[in-house]
C-alpha cells in the first residue's frame, strides 16, 4: 500500500507541474 501512494504522489506532483506549466 505505501509503494502504491507513494507512486500515485509521484503522478500527482508531476500532472500537477505539468498543468502550472501549461498555464504560465
Amino acid at each position: 500500500a505505501l509503494s502504491h501512494d507513494y507512486k500515485h504522489g509521484l503522478k500527482y506532483l508531476l500532472d500537477s507541474k505539468l498543468t502550472m506549466s501549461s498555464l504560465e
